[in-house]
């Protein structure tokens, strides 16, 4: 069952009556105030209690009067709301109008004055909105003091205007039950999704685990629950049997071999983020126990010359003609590494077991430093799913209670601002005969299937212009799409916001970070650790090592498989940790590089980037500077060395790979080197 803000409004009806009547003489005011001393409601959490003193406030044949006057007059009316119940409660107090017949004082004639906690406010009764006259939270176990004088105004000239006219109010209180969570923050109502819209050619799936086979969904039934990280899947298929599936009932199963592409959607939300994004600032004592693995600044560590000369005959296998510690740093920074020292070179080779032997040793320690440390295990990320036309721009961040909510760029695309994207539920799979030069290329042969050996080895362009070819006149049919120029769907290879709308949900309660079936560092996805690059593959562990027995033991569907999908149940995205590495359109300063770009396609088809710091550059959503180091996954920014991004990590990068993982190349083909496809319906 989904879990909803419990609302619970109410009205408090007072028989406290405020009535104004006016002699036929001018100048003389008659004011009658009571009330039933006490009201309580009680309704779920809510115990609010509205009090009356003792006094019944009379006044006869009183004159108008200056508002300084009036503000201290002995003439009051005084109430108190009392909250005795266990949740802060939203309240708004009201006078209701209830004056009866046509006989009525114009509003504009009577001031008040209301104080509140012995703050006061001086107002025309005219100047109030739909009679409100107080609004704000009550905390359990508060009380608000309320004073309330009423007097006509000093300068009414018209004696017929107030001759023989009344005014009669009552106080209205409403209320709104909080739910709060254990840190005293209010708990949102939780928001739906927007409804997946099918494109050309896609067929909505669930897959049966009795028939251990993806069927045909009903989209009138459980199609999907986002709340339980079912995430809502599509297929295509081929020509050859489309329209049969087309036309089939609910429950059909789909079989793997007619199914070309596989897709998830991603609806619209806006998030923030606890502050200070993915850094915490803590003493080196509370980071546990002080190793030569700890921040520099946590200690000091004595490097053996033996060690010192076993880095250096890596880096000389690495490039023969270096001689140096000081050209084995230069060549790793060459690389792409911000190393700053020789000693940061060994620690690397050490972590990632290049060296077996780790004979570092902790001469001194500085349990009392502080140091910014990204964090290991970061918490979730606050998602709530938004409409089409909703978008925020908040800063994203906030420090105690999720404020500031921020939609992602992801969701525009171009000048258009969507209700939800379908990515490629696994790495591009298929084959190219030949590179790609532009649209109407002929030579891609595109999927996005598990189980089968990832695309890769192609530049950025090559990648973008495949990507787009899927819907030239040639290839539409295969996937039943429309083709280029018609329809409103748009196949194109994924952006870097692309990218980080699927890795921010993952990471939120709609995830794998909020699947129960998961603890501690398990809430990561799992890496794709099969070395021969097949699709849909989990590792033993979150960061296992290597491997050619998973290609084939540790398939989507099984337990360990699907630990490496974005929400740890089938109907994740997968190959996002790990796999090969994946190319995005993430560009610095339209810096082509080796990307084989004669010139930039559209802008919508890329993002921009024209800082290559990530605090200044980032986009909303597009998980670099505001996720930076999560999981401990490496983060790099491009610059114009290295101007485009890819993701993921490579499938032996272990505790460094993951779907946070980000790294910047001169957009060249190479073998390590795939894509993920979205689709804009």
């Amino acid at each position: 069952m989904k879990k909803k803000k419990e609302i619970i409004k109410i009205s408090i009806f007072i028989t406290s009556i405020f009535v104004i009547f006016l002699s036929v003489t001018y100048a003389f005011i008659n004011v009658t105030l009571t009330g039933t001393k006490q009201q309580i409601i009680t309704a779920g959490d809510i115990s609010l209690v509205l009090e009356e003193d003792e006094n019944n406030l009379t006044i006869e044949n009183a004159l108008p009067m200056y508002d300084e006057v009036g503000m201290i007059q002995e003439d009051l009316f005084t109430f108190r709301l009392v909250n005795n119940g266990t949740a802060n409660t939203n309240y708004i107090v009201k006078l209701v109008d209830v004056t009866n017949g046509n006989n009525k004082l114009s509003t504009n004639d009577v001031r008040y004055y209301l104080t509140k906690n012995g703050v006061g406010i001086l107002e025309s009764l005219s100047s109030l909105s739909d009679g409100v006259i107080d609004t704000g939270t009550i905390a359990r176990d508060q009380t608000i003091h309320y004073t309330l004088r009423l007097w006509i105004r000093d300068g009414v000239t018209d004696n017929s205007s107030i001759s023989g006219k009344s005014l009669s109010y009552r106080i209205d209180v409403e209320a709104e039950q909080l739910i709060l969570d254990e840190n005293g923050c209010e708990i949102l109502p939780e928001t739906e999704p927007n409804e997946p819209i099918l494109a050309s050619g896609m067929i909505p799936v669930i897959y049966d685990e009795e028939q251990e086979s993806w069927v045909k969904a009903d989209t009138t039934n459980t199609w999907y629950d986002y709340s339980n990280q079912m995430w809502a899947n599509a297929v295509t298929v081929t020509e050859e049997n489309r329209s049969t599936y087309m036309s089939s009932e609910a429950g059909t199963a789909i079989s793997t071999d007619d199914i070309n592409t596989m897709w998830v959607w991603i609806p619209r939300y806006s998030y923030a983020i606890k502050a200070p994004y993915g850094k915490s600032t803590q003493k080196c004592s509370e980071l546990g126990e002080i190793t030569a693995d700890s921040p520099a600044s946590c200690r000091r560590v004595e490097y053996p010359q033996e060690l010192r000369e076993e880095a250096l005959n890596v880096c000389k296998m690495l490039d023969s003609s270096i001689e140096t510690e000081e050209e084995c740093l230069a060549f790793e920074q060459s690389q792409g590494e911000s190393f700053t020292t020789f000693e940061e070179v060994i620690d690397y080779y050490i972590s990632y077991g290049v060296i077996q032997e780790d004979t570092r040793k902790v001469i001194e320690t500085y349990p009392n430093n502080i140091v910014s440390v990204s964090l290991a295990l970061p918490g979730a990320i606050d998602i709530q799913f938004i409409s089409k036309n909703q978008k925020d721009i908040g800063t994203g961040s906030y420090d105690e209670c999720a404020s500031n909510w921020v939609t992602p760029e992801g969701f525009t695309f171009g000048d258009e601002e969507l209700s939800g994207l379908w990515v490629g539920k696994f790495e591009t799979t298929g084959s190219m005969s030949a590179a790609c030069a532009d649209e109407n290329c002929t030579t891609a042969n595109l999927s996005i299937k598990p189980n089968l050996t990832s695309l890769r080895n192609q530049s950025v362009s090559s990648f973008f212009y495949a990507s787009r070819s899927m819907q030239n006149t040639a290839n539409a049919k295969k996937y039943g799409f429309d083709i280029l120029g018609t329809g409103t769907m748009d196949v194109h290879m994924g952006k870097n916001t692309e990218w980080g709308i699927v890795a921010m949900l993952s990471q939120s309660k709609y995830g794998k970070y909020g699947n129960s079936s998961y603890s501690g560092a398990d809430k990561e996805v799992a890496i794709n650790n099969c070395s021969n690059y097949v699709t849909g593959i989990g590792g033993d562990s979150v960061s296992a090592e290597a491997s050619t027995s998973t290609c084939t033991t540790n398939t989507y569907e099984t337990e360990k498989g699907q630990a490496a999908s974005t929400t740890g149940t089938i109907y994740g995205v997968y190959d996002m940790s790990g796999g090969s590495i994946e190319y995005v359109m993430g560009n610095y300063n339209n810096t082509t590089g080796s990307s084989g770009f004669i010139s930039f396609p559209d802008s919508k088809y890329y993002d921009l980037y024209t800082s290559d710091t990530a605090s200044i550059g980032y986009k909303a959503g597009d998980a670099t500077y505001e996720t930076s180091g999560w999981y401990s996954d490496r983060a790099y920014f491009v610059d114009s060395s290295y101007p485009w991004f890819y993701w993921s990590g490579l499938y032996y990068d272990g505790t460094s790979a993951g779907i946070f993982y980000r790294n910047t190349s001169t957009g060249q083909a190479h073998v390590y080197c795939g894509m993920r496809l979205f689709l804009k319906p």
